[in-house]
């Protein structure tokens, strides 16, 4: 009779843990006819006094993009991880919204996005006659 409770036992286990959960994270935005729900967009974050920006222009003509860009700083480790190690240096926003940028000076960027500024920033070199075909990467 043990011998039964056992193998019974291990069976209800088996069997019960074979039951699908529906908080799986790969199922999630299907409601329970299979079709597909509407998830929520998520709205592009804007630029806030404080943030702090890493910018870099670039060119194909790599010496005119020079006077654009914040110096690299690097430094040793300390202990296990001696290897020289390598930091760009970025722009904070300040409680006005600005930043200083180089060569183009006092800049205004609350409030706008990613994309937005890298705009801003391409059409004032551009403008201004520095880069013809200035290049900043979408990495700010």
């Amino acid at each position: 009779m043990n011998k039964y409770v056992k193998y019974l036992l291990l069976i209800t286990i088996v069997l019960s843990s074979c039951n699908s959960q529906k908080k799986i994270a790969y199922m999630q935005g299907i409601d329970d006819t299979g079709k597909l729900t509407k998830i929520p967009e998520v709205p592009e974050i804007s630029i806030q006094p404080q943030d702090m920006l890493s910018i870099v222009v670039s060119s194909k003509e790599p010496e005119l993009a020079l006077p654009f860009n914040l110096p690299i700083i690097s430094y040793q480790g300390v202990g296990e991880s001696a290897m020289g190690q390598q930091r760009l240096l970025g722009y904070t926003v300040n409680r006005d919204g600005d930043i200083d940028f180089p060569v183009l000076g006092k800049l205004h960027v609350e409030g706008l996005t990613r994309y937005r500024l890298e705009q801003f920033i391409k059409e004032k070199i551009i403008a201004e006659g520095y880069i013809k075909t200035p290049l900043l990467p979408y990495s700010l």
